[in-house]
């Protein structure tokens, strides 16, 4: 795509509501199930250069194990195409950053707030 001799990169997403698997996502265990049930029921509709945006706004409880199993999960099969959407929610945004230093080597995430 052109706009003004400017060649421009259209990105496709595939926003995940992950409170579909509850309002408080609490254990390891529980984040496999989930992307167990996503590899089911979701990925296979991604096209080939899609990103996959983990959207936690209205999550109301987050462990850091949940969300660090999720994250590794979808960076083995998406690589750097797995993105977070949390829109300010500070619950959410408290783990996050805990991951961040916590698991500096395999936590790196790009927010989409």
């Amino acid at each position: 795509m052109h706009c003004n001799g400017q060649s421009l990169t259209l990105l496709v997403s595939m926003r995940i509501d992950v409170s579909r698997f509850g309002a408080c996502l609490l254990s390891r265990p529980k984040a496999q199930e989930a992307f167990a049930q996503l590899e089911k029921e979701e990925f296979g509709k991604l096209l080939e250069d899609e990103l996959v945006e983990l959207d936690l706004s209205t999550v109301q409880v987050l462990t850091p194990g949940w969300m660090h199993e999720m994250w590794l999960l979808c960076c083995e099969r998406f690589g750097d195409r797995v993105k977070i959407v949390h829109e300010n929610n500070t619950r959410v945004a408290f783990v996050l950053e805990f991951l961040k230093e916590f698991h500096k080597e395999d936590f790196k995430p790009e927010f989409l707030c």
